[in-house]
């Protein structure tokens, strides 16, 4: 009775050191992540930034497009004619990128259609972990008798 007393305790001993492993390893991945969660909030937030003045220049440059247009156009009709059809041309341009750009985006669809499948992968992790149990149950079970067995090879 001695002997499974020790074991016991040797095992109740095992588990709170794993157990506190555990918890310094989750308070060092706190630790680390969170300057680094920081640093990836700036990121964003830069990006964001230079993407909407990125757009606003855009838009500068379409209307500059369009007032380039229409100083083309005002050689040959009115100035509120020629600024219109500017606005307009360069309204056509920017649909025929439009659907140039929808129609890539939409040969993309039956990527997106396509299952992942990781079943097996599932299936052989729960037979490894079920055969690791029952491999260290047969092993306490034996050391419980005071039979040894092979030490534990995990590779």
């Amino acid at each position: 009775m001695s002997q499974t007393q020790d074991l016991k305790s040797q095992v109740s001993t095992l588990v709170d050191a794993v157990k506190a492993l555990a918890l310094g390893w989750k308070d060092k991945a706190i630790a680390q992540a969170k300057p680094k969660a920081k640093s990836a909030g700036i990121l964003g937030g830069s990006f964001a930034a230079a993407g909407m003045f990125a757009v606003k220049a855009v838009s500068l440059l379409v209307l500059a497009a369009a007032a380039g247009f229409g100083a083309l156009y005002s050689k040959a009709m009115n100035p509120w004619a020629a600024t219109a059809l500017g606005l307009v041309t360069v309204a056509v341009i920017l649909l025929l990128i439009a659907g140039v750009l929808g129609l890539v985006g939409r040969s993309q669809i039956p990527e997106l259609s396509k299952k992942v499948d990781i079943s097996e992968d599932v299936k052989l992790g729960a037979e490894t972990v079920k055969a690791g149990i029952e491999k260290g149950k047969a092993e306490v079970v034996a050391e419980l008798e005071g039979v040894h067995t092979p030490e534990l090879d995990l590779r």
